[in-house]
């Protein structure tokens, strides 16, 4: 008779900053999961709040469980360095074969790691990520919108050749394998965020696993490092002006740091990454062709002007 496998590792890498009237319901919800082999490492980046007392409390209550680093100077680059901290502690010292990232400001239902688990694949030999939907809620908590792709006007199920350009993967609802980390590792400068480039890798050469269902409450403040604003009139105004977004140019470092990543660990250019880079020596007008044509296009017609406009 073949013997069962046992149940993935999970390790949560959790970043914190003055996430004081938050992040206890965080951590209730992380200790409160339905998949109780997990693992909880948490980077605060010199909050100034009770943050520091509070992760205290947590660790005396699970100290099995929950692993607190010590930082006491604040991180140059604010969240992105604080989960590329996170990144390469997980590498050194762990060997947990699935992680995620947490923010300190969200809740988790019950079930988001019994649901997300089976999405991936049992080997591990190539990158794989899966993400779920979520539900947006205010700062007390109040349902905002039950879906976030809705509420944004995102295509959570786009191809590569619109991920080059938008990101449509929160970190925060996503599950990846060790794999996915390790080619991933280490973030070059020209990595917009973290998750992003993850989101990158995984759909590159591996596979992406979309969940439909919300599995987490994603929560909207005046202090969202990203945040989720609504597909409105002040939305579009930002983007329109440049205000919000990412300009090609750093579009297309990005996209070539992937592409020589990819050729340093032996993996193929995929043809969506190629076509991408190709329409960077073009005129406005033939790369405007090119973009529309190969599907390298945001959602939206007013996201899609600063780039088209470069």
């Amino acid at each position: 008779m073949q013997e069962a496998q046992a149940p993935p590792a999970v390790l949560v890498l959790l970043a914190t900053h003055n996430g004081e009237p938050w992040l206890g319901a965080q951590l209730e919800s992380l200790l409160a999961q339905d998949y109780h082999d997990l693992q909880l490492v948490i980077r605060d980046d010199a909050s100034s709040d009770a943050t520091p007392s509070l992760l205290e409390v947590f660790r005396a209550r699970a100290p099995e469980r929950i692993t607190v680093l010590e930082n006491s100077a604040a991180t140059a680059g604010g969240v992105r360095a604080n989960f590329t901290a996170l990144m390469q502690h997980a590498l050194s010292e762990h060997t947990e074969s699935h992680i995620l990232f947490c923010d300190q400001d969200d809740i988790w239902h019950r079930d988001k790691l019994a649901s997300l688990l089976p999405l991936l694949p049992d080997a591990a030999a190539q990158p794989a990520m899966a993400y779920s939907e979520m539900r947006v809620v205010d700062a007390n908590g109040t349902l905002v919108a039950e879906n976030f792709s809705r509420y944004q006007k995102l295509s959570p199920r786009a191809p590569l050749q619109r991920l080059l350009v938008q990101n449509h993967i929160s970190g925060c609802a996503s599950l990846f394998n060790r794999t996915a980390l390790e080619l991933a590792w280490p973030l070059p400068a020209e990595a917009l965020m973290h998750d992003w480039w993850l989101a990158l890798v995984a759909a590159s050469v591996g596979e992406l696993h979309y969940c439909e269902r919300p599995l987490l409450d994603y929560r909207q403040h005046s202090q969202n490092a990203v945040g989720a604003q609504g597909y409105g009139g002040r939305y579009l105004w930002q983007r329109a002006s440049g205000e919000r977004g990412t300009g090609l140019e750093a579009l297309y470092q990005q996209a070539a740091a992937l592409q020589t990543r990819l050729t340093e660990r032996g993996h193929a250019t995929p043809p969506a990454l190629t076509s991408f880079l190709a329409t960077r020596s073009m005129s406005r007008l033939q790369r405007w062709k090119a973009l529309r044509n190969a599907g390298h296009t945001r959602r939206g017609l007013l996201r899609n002007l600063p780039i088209w406009l470069a």
